[in-house]
């Protein structure tokens, strides 16, 4: 197809989708195969570009993130999901894409720390508090992460700007999730650095 002459990138399916859209969608399944990865890359190096609205043209009930591309890649947890984001961000998507409901990634439940890094390659910034949330109001990406158990990704969002010592909204902070976690007996090694990364930064001059 690329052989016949120029591609219409924008031209879109009954379905609404472009050809680039298409090819991410098959990339990001979840049988997908490395040689779908090569499609996609020879689309962008033929002339496509990672448009938010390259597999639907607009929000529907049935897909949700679909018309948009960087949160619907990253919803996946496949083979293809952490290379295909790569790829999409390196080519000029917007690695601060939000959710359909406006909340970014990093609060995603299918969020973790080799998606994050990912993200952080292409400059994310981590430190936008979740205003999506009646029940968790101003919360920060590491609090989330610390509810969820997920210690590494609770440390690396606190080497990349988010704050320790934020006080959301509804009082929690990020101490109180610890404290309340210890209680109730977890044990994880990452759980006790993060412990005394927050007790560092209690006791170090403020400037």
């Amino acid at each position: 197809m690329l052989a016949e002459g120029p591609v219409d990138f924008a031209a879109r399916s009954q379905r609404g989708r472009t050809i680039f859209g298409r090819a991410v969608e098959h990339a990001a399944g979840y049988e997908a195969r490395e040689a779908s990865l090569e499609i996609v890359r020879m689309l962008l190096a033929a002339g496509a570009t990672p448009i938010p609205n390259a597999i639907a043209p607009e929000f529907s009930q049935g897909e949700l993130d679909s018309h948009l591309l960087v949160a619907y890649v990253f919803g996946g947890n496949y083979t293809n999901t952490l290379p295909l984001l790569d790829r999409l961000l390196a080519a000029g998507a917007d690695p601060n894409t939000r959710n359909y409901e406006g909340q970014p990634l990093y609060f995603s439940t299918y969020s973790s720390r080799p998606k994050l890094e990912v993200l952080a390659r292409h400059g994310a910034d981590f430190t936008a508090p979740d205003t999506t949330r009646t029940d968790r109001p101003g919360w920060t990406a590491a609090m989330f992460a610390a509810l969820m158990g997920d210690w590494d990704s609770v440390l690396f969002l606190l080497d990349h700007g988010v704050k320790a010592d934020h006080v959301a909204e509804d009082g929690n902070s990020l101490r109180k999730i610890i404290a309340t976690t210890k209680r109730e007996g977890e044990s994880d090694p990452s759980l006790d650095v993060v412990a005394r990364q927050i007790n560092a930064s209690a006791t170090r001059p403020k400037r």
